[in-house]
């Protein structure tokens, strides 16, 4: 079956001032959901993509064999692994109650450790900061499995605003009310808010900050890391989510806009409040904004922790193995927040890259997530490497505690085209298998779907595509290691 290239503008990435606007409106609930006529058409849109529906029960079967522990949250650090999508507009948390609970406990048996959501800002909870209800859903659903959550605030009421706007930023009168509404949210979610970042994407100006400027950004921030101390000092305040000020961009002036609020930001003070820094969309070797963000760092002598607050892989459901592997590993990132929990239509476009279908039911995505965290979990990386052609490898260093048991390493491998960034190739047309050669003391081996591969216990050799392999050894691999900055494709 041919798979369909995915367009430039459906990956999110270097977006329009419009799209972005229509995008925001989306995430903030101010767009409808999408229309029956549209989720009909769901299954026949799915077909031009490699995303396998049907595997429900095997993917039900196998996370669900998988223990219910209680959840490391990464309070005290940095979670690693999250998700973003469990509320309005990506469904309706009215409708569909048990299914979606039922979603939380399989998410928490496949790793994830934290949720962002946009239901904690100022205009989601009505004037007076006090309709909570929605957002009770979402983080009564979690918490009880141990997860943390990621909350977006800010954007008040637009008639509280210094522009006319929903996302903008409150007039100096309405101090109060914002600090009122911060704490309201800091007490009422006290040990479950781990982490909170001031806005979204806020260098799309024109879009996530109308109005409004970077001094007025800083201030926000100050506010913010008052509040949350005053409340648990443990909250981490971050800021940016950007996305804009990325390279490559087909849209040179909102660059442009985008890297000039941060520069001033920085140049406001805005890191004498700031415990990280969140960037959107950052896996693909040919994005930059990693690049442009550490030198605007290095230029205000500031050196924070980096997460991606949003992050996806379309293409072949086992890509979710490399986005994390790159992010972690490749781009240095804290934590990953993998968009999107559960499909849907974005403004009548599909985005088809949740972990689960329009029905809730669970998709190959989720075995592939819960391979990453089986891998990557708490794992240091030892070195990377490429013992064939075309291959990207990641040598891991395992925490003692970590299964299975007796290994000391895990290995992530796969087998990249000629262009490491492509997407959307199926197994049949993609690059011929590779094998190679060097594995000592192999513990186990499993693929993207946590199916075993059998492979000798001393120096094996195994076959890889483009779909991600992880094996488990008790020693390093006979490949020459090399850094992450010494590393190229």
């Amino acid at each position: 079956m041919k798979v369909k290239r995915i367009m430039p503008d459906q990956k999110k990435i270097g977006l329009s001032p419009l799209y972005i606007h229509t995008l925001a409106a989306c995430l903030f609930g101010l767009l409808t959901l999408a229309p029956v006529a549209q989720a009909q058409d769901y299954q026949s849109q799915m077909q031009a993509t490699s995303e396998q529906l049907g595997s429900q029960k095997e993917v039900l079967s196998k996370i669900s064999a998988r223990p219910l522990l209680t959840i490391d949250n990464g309070r005290n650090g940095f979670p690693q692994f999250g998700i973003q999508g469990m509320e309005l507009p990506f469904f309706d948390y009215r409708q569909n109650q048990d299914k979606v609970a039922k979603a939380f406990e399989l998410m928490a048996r496949a790793g994830i450790q934290s949720v962002r959501t946009a239901a904690s800002t100022w205009h989601r909870l009505s004037d007076n900061a006090n309709n909570f209800t929605e957002l009770d859903f979402v983080v009564n659903n979690g918490s009880k499995y141990g997860m943390g959550y990621l909350f977006i605030v800010g954007y008040p009421p637009a008639k509280f605003n210094v522009s006319p706007a929903t996302l903008s930023t409150f007039r100096p009168d309405k101090e109060s009310s914002f600090r009122i509404y911060l704490n309201r949210v800091f007490t009422r979610y006290q040990g479950k808010v781990i982490a909170t970042e001031v806005g979204n994407e806020v260098d799309a100006v024109n879009s996530w900050w109308r109005g409004a400027t970077p001094e007025l950004y800083v201030r926000d921030c100050r506010i913010v890391k008052e509040e949350a101390t005053k409340v648990d000092p443990a909250i981490k305040v971050m800021a940016f989510a950007a996305t804009a000020a990325r390279e490559p961009s087909k849209d040179l002036r909102m660059q442009s806009l985008g890297r000039d609020f941060i520069r001033k930001s920085f140049a406001a003070g805005i890191d004498k409040y700031i415990d990280a820094y969140s960037l959107h969309y950052t896996w693909k070797m040919s994005e930059r904004l990693i690049d442009f963000f550490n030198s605007a760092m290095a230029s205000a002598g500031a050196n924070k922790p980096l997460i991606t607050s949003e992050d996806t892989a379309y293409g072949r459901p086992s890509e979710v193995i490399k986005l994390f592997a790159r992010d972690f590993y490749l781009r240095g990132l804290q934590s990953v927040y993998y968009y999107l929990a559960r499909d849907y239509f974005e403004d009548g476009k599909l985005r088809y890259v949740g972990l689960f279908d329009i029905n809730w039911n669970p998709k190959l995505r989720l075995l592939a997530y819960a391979a990453a965290v089986d891998a990557m979990k708490g794992s240091q990386l030892v070195g990377m490497a490429s013992p064939a052609r075309n291959i990207e490898a990641y040598v891991l260093k395992r925490p003692s505690s970590a299964s299975p048991a007796g290994a000391n390493f895990s290995i992530v491998i796969w087998k990249n085209s000629d262009d490491p960034d492509d997407e959307g190739v199926p197994a049949a047309a993609g690059p011929s298998a590779a094998t190679v050669g060097g594995l000592k003391d192999v513990v186990a081996a499993n693929n993207w779907k946590l199916d075993s591969i059998s492979l000798t216990k001393s120096t094996s050799q195994l076959s890889v595509t483009t779909d991600p392999v992880i094996v488990y050894t008790k020693s390093l691999p006979a490949w020459k290691l090399i850094s992450p900055q010494n590393w190229s494709f």
